[in-house]
């Protein structure tokens, strides 16, 4: 969603703590200058209808406060902004009220794997932070969470600072070898091989000469698998705008899709994110500079001919992501990402 939904809610709440004391890291962020007064969410039609949501259902039911009753929020002024939402799946909050600024994380279903990865980073280590955990309501599917501020490194590479971007995110990949996380979804090569048939078998059905060049890419791509070595957490959609700059270092959120793969696939998703920004002529030079330092910084770190394979996988989901627009602009740049997995799946193995 491009334009945050922001409303007011009024109802008071009394239950566990104040969020910000779990851990004196994770105190929510002050607030600016108050907003201008919005309407309560329980008379207000535009949350979404999304039954697959319960926290949906439940604060279009009873309000924010009563809903939400384990944040204890304060009796005054609430402010909750839609900043996210994936219809029938997942949607992110922001949630202000008094001192406290708070991201509430709605799910289809209970996140307890996603839960357990952040009680587990402990907000993070070596350079990287993590939000921290401050609660969790298994009935309703929701998490909150401590909000880290900081400019994304999508907005560091549109303000021209591509060196820094990549700089940053390459602290990740040197961080992750050191961490003992080992739960998590699979992302293995063959996963990921059956997911690239299907970016293909559906970029044929709109555009049928593309479908087939992706076709080729994917016959290439089962020819040149990586071999499978040990596995370490990756983020899993380590995209630029899952990246803060927080001065002295990354902030990493959004760990949705989380698991156990290989160090190649987070670099893949980085690299292949900033080549697609980098499409767009006033990013270019700053897209390459980021992916020059990322480079520069983790030399040594990855596997080349993995790390292109793993690209040109990610370059045909991004370019079936494209497709799925339905647009003449969104066809050009699918072209242009499936050109370039082309090349990359020539250079793997």
């Amino acid at each position: 969603m491009r334009s945050p939904l922001v409303v007011l809610a009024g109802l008071a709440g009394t239950m566990f703590s104040r969020p910000s004391q779990p851990h004196s890291g994770s105190k929510a962020q002050p607030l600016p200058t108050p907003r201008p007064r919005m309407r309560d969410w329980r008379t207000s039609t535009e949350l979404p209808d999304d039954e697959a949501i319960p926290a949906f259902r439940a604060i279009k039911t009873t309000g924010v406060r009563e809903a939400l009753q384990f944040l204890n929020l304060d009796a005054g002024a609430l402010e909750v902004t839609l900043r996210g939402y994936a219809p029938g799946k997942r949607a992110t909050l922001e949630v202000r009220s008094g001192g406290y600024r708070i991201a509430v994380k709605a799910y289809n279903e209970p996140p307890d794997d996603e839960a357990q990865l952040y009680t587990a980073l402990a907000g993070g280590s070596g350079g990287v932070r993590v939000p921290r955990l401050i609660g969790y309501d298994r009935a309703l599917s929701v998490l909150a969470l401590e909000w880290l501020e900081g400019a994304t490194l999508q907005a560091l590479i549109k303000q021209g600072q591509g060196r820094r971007a990549g700089e940053l995110a390459a602290m990740w990949p040197r961080l992750v070898a050191a961490l003992d996380v080992r739960f998590g979804t699979h992302h293995g090569v063959n996963e990921l091989t059956a997911k690239t048939h299907k970016y293909a078998d559906r970029m044929g059905a709109a555009d049928a000469s593309l479908g087939t060049t992706a076709s080729g890419i994917v016959r290439r791509l089962e020819s040149t698998q990586p071999a499978e070595g040990p596995t370490r957490l990756v983020h899993g959609s380590l995209y630029d705008r899952h990246m803060l700059d927080m001065g002295t270092g990354p902030g990493l959120i959004d760990w949705d899709c989380f698991g156990q793969g290989a160090a190649e696939l987070d670099a893949a998703v980085f690299l292949s994110v900033i080549w697609r920004s980098g499409l767009r002529h006033e990013r270019r030079d700053s897209s390459r500079q980021a992916a020059v330092a990322f480079h520069e910084c983790t030399a040594g770190l990855l596997d080349e001919d993995a790390l292109a394979w793993h690209r040109a996988a990610t370059m045909l989901r991004l370019a079936h992501k494209k497709v799925r627009q339905r647009d003449d602009d969104a066809l050009v740049s699918a072209r242009s990402l499936v050109e370039e997995a082309a090349r990359l799946a020539a250079a793997a193995g």
